[in-house]
């Protein structure tokens, strides 16, 4: 019989990031959704997602016809 390991979320941030990402896969298959969701939020920690800035609007500015 094997011991189950505990994963922590300190335990994690402790692993690279392609050691966390085999081991998100490895939970996923294993049906461990705890471990699944710790190392999806160390990922987002280690890069989060990049926020656009709302783009400025600009005038438009159409010329007057000259007057007949």
């Amino acid at each position: 019989m094997s011991a189950k390991y505990v994963w922590t979320a300190e335990k994690i941030a402790a692993r690279s990031l392609d050691e966390v990402k085999s081991l998100r896969n490895n939970a996923e298959n294993a049906g461990a959704v705890d471990v699944v969701a710790l190392c999806d939020a160390d990922m987002l920690r280690r890069n989060p997602p990049k926020v656009k800035a709302p783009r400025k609007v600009k005038a438009k500015v159409e010329k007057a016809e000259p007057a007949a």
